[in-house]
């Protein structure tokens, strides 16, 4: 009996110890930040110029973001809270505005971070100062021979969007298949800049596969200057082909290129679907210059992330927040998606990347973008070597093929990027 209460005491003593700790432990504060800070993201985009009706809701869907995070808490690492303030400077999308730019947001300003953008010289010089001073940079690089800010000669900078020349393998040959079946002839125009060039050479390589595969064939191509306005030289050309072009694919056009070729084409009795690899952003703005009836033929790359089969739950509702957030301002839904992609998906990203590297340091966010998958406002990506050109700073995510219909863009096809 002696024994048995023994026991029984050894044991409520231990029961008595398990309960005093489980108590202490419970009754322990979580550890909280104990700390505030501030992290500075630039973005360099055109405010003001030709290219500013895209630039302009670009920065405010970025900046409806970036409230948004704040309003949630803002972004803890460690023991510090930090709130996000967001800064873009007018980079008119001219060369020296470029320069003048990038100058303001890494040497002034002093930002913690740059994220945005789509034009390789905005590309190559934040690429170059950024490096010197030793801050990441998320971008939309338009990979091609003779840019070479995703290498080595630019450790901080990632390229964060769809492959372009890789996925243009399949681009024509995918609309076709999932909305375009009775096409049969296409014409390719292409701007004359490094970009336009190497997609032009790529398609033109592609010509006879395209033709064996998938029934497609090339009936005419050129170049247009990158400053033109007028298209109609060119769409004349096309329009006199003793073959008929069932497609135009200016497959490299900037947004004012194609706004002017669907307005013209249209106007000429072309009447063709017209398609283009470069995002489109603000369907209303694009109508204004190409017509409602011209913009009805118009395909582009890109959708909205609640139209993204790839996008979470989690960002689909922070997308539908800023859509929210965006009408109660506006009076007017958000028409454009692709106005994520371009900046408020790289900062989307740079967030993930601290949160993974659980740190504000470039040695430790670089880290964590090159290894970690990363998830952003179009599904999450991870940097691959053997994929992506043999250069771990490309982070690419499957292209989606839009076309405009009323005044929205509606997805017609997705697709992996990194094609056979």
């Amino acid at each position: 009996m002696n024994a048995k209460r023994s026991i029984y005491g050894i044991c409520l003593v231990f029961a008595l110890v398990i309960m005093v700790f489980t108590t202490a432990w419970a009754a322990e504060p979580a550890k909280k930040a104990t700390k505030t800070g501030v992290l500075k993201i630039g973005a360099s985009l055109p405010l003001s110029g030709p290219m500013s009706p895209w630039g302009i809701p670009e920065a405010e869907v970025t900046s409806i973001y970036a409230d948004l995070l704040n309003k949630d808490g803002g972004l803890t690492v460690g023991d510090t809270t930090y709130k996000i303030e967001f800064i873009v400077s007018d980079d008119k999308a001219s060369p020296d505005g470029i320069k003048a730019s990038a100058d303001r947001l890494i040497n002034t300003e002093k930002v913690n971070a740059m994220v945005g953008g789509w034009m390789p010289p905005i590309a190559t010089i934040i690429g170059r100062d950024a490096t010197t001073a030793n801050i990441p940079v998320l971008h939309m690089v338009r990979e091609a021979k003779g840019i070479e800010v995703v290498s080595p000669k630019y450790p901080v900078m990632f390229d964060l969007g769809w492959a372009q020349i890789e996925g243009i393998k399949v681009y024509i040959p995918k609309l076709k298949a999932a909305a375009l079946p009775n096409v049969k002839t296409y014409a390719l125009i292409s701007k004359d800049d490094t970009l336009g060039r190497t997609m032009l050479e790529q398609i033109k390589g592609l010509s006879q596969e395209w033709q064996t595969k998938y029934g497609l064939e090339m009936v005419y191509n050129d170049m247009f200057p990158i400053t033109a306005q007028d298209m109609t030289p060119w769409l004349s050309k096309i329009a006199a082909l003793p073959k008929k072009a069932d497609l135009i694919f200016a497959c490299s056009a900037t947004v004012p290129n194609l706004a002017m070729i669907a307005k013209q084409s249209y106007e000429m009795g072309l009447k063709v679907p017209v398609v283009t690899v470069p995002n489109l952003t603000d369907v209303d703005e694009f109508i204004k210059i190409a017509g409602y009836e011209g913009a009805q033929y118009v395909y582009t790359s890109g959708c909205a992330p609640w139209d993204s089969p790839k996008t979470s739950p989690k960002f689909k509702e922070m997308a539908n927040r800023i859509r929210k957030a965006w009408k109660d301002k506006h009076g007017k839904d958000l028409t454009f998606g692709d106005s994520f992609a371009w900046c408020c998906n790289h900062l989307a990203a740079y967030v993930s990347a601290v949160k993974l590297a659980n740190s504000v340091k470039t040695e430790d966010i670089v880290r964590a973008l090159e290894s970690k998958p990363i998830e952003h406002f179009y599904g999450t990506s991870v940097a691959s070597g053997d994929k992506t050109y043999g250069i771990k700073r490309m982070l690419t995510y499957d292209a989606s093929i839009a076309k405009i219909t009323g005044r929205e863009q509606k997805p017609v096809v997705t697709f992996p990027t990194t094609v056979p």
